[in-house]
């Protein structure tokens, strides 16, 4: 179940953390190593929200539970077009190891914080995806040992600071983005992370 699988990771989690190696024995193999367990759009006074202004700040913030042992991880966030789910925008962050300090509930908290949101009015929804990380010698054909998808639709406004005129093609756009892992539990610094998609001047 659900619950069960969650508890699993915890016990993982919790036994890194604390250097205690003696709980890890009690996981399962066929456990699942990655489970998201919430994937929420904040706006810049730390709000939960599903409608935002073009220029607006937004926090992508993806709450999980990971098994240690299939560390690094690869957390890839990327913007959608609804319906034909055009990538319009995507960043991605590799987590080495967990913090120090986790919450309460022996989750790992990853925010990813978008200053200017750089997107014209519509629907849209955002993609993240918790995968192994390829190592540095890696093939282009790459696959993944774990992975872990969730989605969550939002919507864009008309912003009264910029005129954009309405294109056939949202083309891609760059944005810049910082991550913060457990912000505010003394367990990391916010951390520079990088973008996929391209600067077009004129995407928008």
């Amino acid at each position: 179940s659900t619950r069960s699988k969650k508890k699993k990771l915890m016990m993982a989690a919790k036994s890194i953390a604390s250097e205690d190696d003696n709980s890890i024995d009690d996981v399962d193999d066929d456990a699942d190593d990655v489970s998201i367990e919430a994937l929420t759009l904040l706006d810049a006074d730390q709000m939960t929200q599903e409608e935002f202004r073009t220029l607006d700040a937004i926090v992508v913030r993806v709450r999980f539970a990971v098994n240690p042992e299939v560390l690094p991880l690869r957390v890839l966030v990327q913007f959608l077009t609804m319906g034909d789910e055009i990538t319009i925008a995507g960043f991605d962050y590799e987590l080495s190891e967990l913090p120090a300090v986790l919450d309460a509930d022996g989750t790992t908290c990853i925010d990813c914080v978008i200053p200017e949101l750089l997107l014209r009015e519509g629907k849209y929804r955002v993609l993240v995806e918790i995968s192994s990380a390829p190592p540095a010698e890696a093939e282009d054909n790459f696959v993944p040992k774990v992975t872990e998808t969730k989605l969550v639709p939002f919507k864009v406004k008309r912003s009264q600071e910029v005129n954009i005129t309405p294109k056939v093609s949202p083309g891609m756009v760059y944005m810049p983005v910082s991550w913060r892992v457990n912000e505010g539990m003394g367990a990391t610094q916010p951390t520079l992370g990088s973008s996929l998609s391209e600067s077009v001047p004129d995407a928008l």
